[in-house]
């Protein structure tokens, strides 16, 4: 089974080489007994590795974020133009050279070793230019290779869903099977092998316990994650999410410029599903430590000065009959935004608590307001007031002139809210006379 494994990557690695270089043919098993599979070539008397070469790395470290049992050494080669000890360091600094790049790329050190040969494992001659070249070469050796799950395992076991539509049964078999492909292997090799996962697309129905596995090796890696502009929405949003479990307000300086941010719509206007997200993520991480008067004094300052302005008013609406003193006081001070005084005014909408119907019949008669706040404040009287309040909105909806026509309908708001109240009225009245609810 094992000599199984290795023949697989051997196959693996030879395939990628195969269109770089028509010499980079995997080779029989050398004398340790372990397999040297691919080569990559350099100048002569040179150590640079060529670009052309960048892409097979990459390959190359892809296969080991995989495989991560895998271990690998790095044979570094030269021909017989210099002298043997100059041609030693040429192997040693060509094999180094590679190990730094795959490093770069978040292969864990404790899996990479280098050895430099000079020129004393020569595949042909150097007679010639060509077999030269040949010469001048850093080859894989695989050293380790215990089979115990690699990226595409993974996907072929966990329950592939996304993360919303998974029961909580089938998101522990997913944190389950998780942990054990993570257990055997070193932190370093864990944090490889989970930043690998977190780039495959596949396997975002794991996201979020990809993310807190990350956070705990490495509150920092997360927290460049998080900010990192390069990254997708999607990513950076649930790494947010992870960072406000974990309480950690270090990373509110590195977001809090991103111009993810500064995206800003009024609180019924329409904002993409992950930027929403982002937001939010955001908006709990900054209030990560307060206390409920700390909130809902945050959000406040957030909505008057015009931030997030959706995600604020979803979390005061959250907040319910706690959050309506606030909201009244930012919609009856007329020295703050219009913006600020819609908004607030939506989320006593939204929550509905008859604490609103005064401020909401002072707006509706005052017709130096806008008839944007005005039809809003009818609207509110439908979600919060009583009987008492109809006959000023049968008025409104009679006498109500546009100040801009076409735009709104300050009257069609008040008759939608009459028609509102008198279905709660019914209502009641039904259930207070035992007679139930008519469907």
């Amino acid at each position: 089974m094992r000599n199984l494994s290795f023949k697989i990557i051997l196959l693996i690695l030879a395939s990628i080489i195969i269109p770089i270089s028509s010499q980079a043919k995997a080779p029989p098993p050398n004398p340790e007994g372990r397999l040297t599979t691919s080569r990559i070539h350099f100048r002569s008397g040179d150590v640079t590795i060529l670009p052309m070469y960048f892409s097979f790395l990459d390959q190359v470290s892809q296969i080991l974020f995989d495989n991560p049992d895998m271990k690998v050494r790095i044979d570094g080669h030269a021909d017989s133009l210099e002298s043997e000890t100059d041609n030693l360091k040429l192997s040693e600094a060509r094999a180094d050279n590679v190990m730094k790049y795959l490093l770069s790329k978040g292969v864990a050190s404790e899996r990479l070793t280098t050895k430099g040969f000079g020129d004393s494992h020569p595949i042909t001659d150097s007679a010639t230019k060509e077999n030269r070249v040949k010469n001048r070469r850093v080859e894989f050796t695989i050293i380790r290779q215990e089979h115990s799950g690699s990226v595409k395992e993974i996907k072929g076991k966990l329950i592939n869903k996304p993360w919303q539509y998974l029961s909580e049964e089938e998101r522990q078999v997913n944190r389950n099977y998780l942990s054990e492909k993570l257990q055997n292997l070193s932190k370093e090799e864990r944090l490889s092998f989970l930043l690998h996962l977190l780039d495959d697309q596949r396997l975002c129905f794991v996201l979020r316990d990809v993310l807190k596995e990350i956070g705990l090796l490495s509150i920092e890696r997360l927290r460049e994650i998080a900010a990192d502009r390069n990254r997708g929405i999607r990513i950076r949003s649930a790494a947010l999410a992870v960072l406000a479990k974990l309480k950690d307000r270090q990373t509110i300086p590195l977001i809090e410029d991103d111009p993810i941010l500064m995206i800003h719509t009024p609180a019924y206007g329409c904002i993409g599903g992950e930027t929403y997200k982002f937001h939010e993520n955001f908006l709990e991480l900054s209030m990560v430590g307060m206390n409920e008067a700390e909130r809902i004094t945050f959000l406040s300052e957030k909505l008057k000065a015009g931030e997030q302005t959706s995600v604020v008013v979803t979390k005061f609406i959250s907040l319910y009959k706690k959050a309506v003193p606030e909201l009244i006081r930012i919609v009856s001070n007329k020295e703050n935004t219009f913006l600020a005084r819609n908004d607030a005014l939506f989320a006593l909408k939204q929550i509905g608590d008859k604490a609103a119907v005064p401020v909401a019949m002072n707006i509706l008669k005052d017709e130096e307001e806008t008839d944007s706040l005005r039809g809003l404040a009818a609207a509110t009287l439908g979600s919060a007031g009583d009987g008492s309040v109809i006959p000023t909105l049968e008025h409104i909806s009679r006498t109500w002139k546009p100040k801009v026509k076409g735009i709104y309908r300050v009257d069609k708001d008040a008759k939608k809210a009459i028609e509102l109240i008198k279905e709660r009225i019914e209502v009641k009245r039904q259930l207070e006379e035992g007679n139930g609810v008519s469907p």
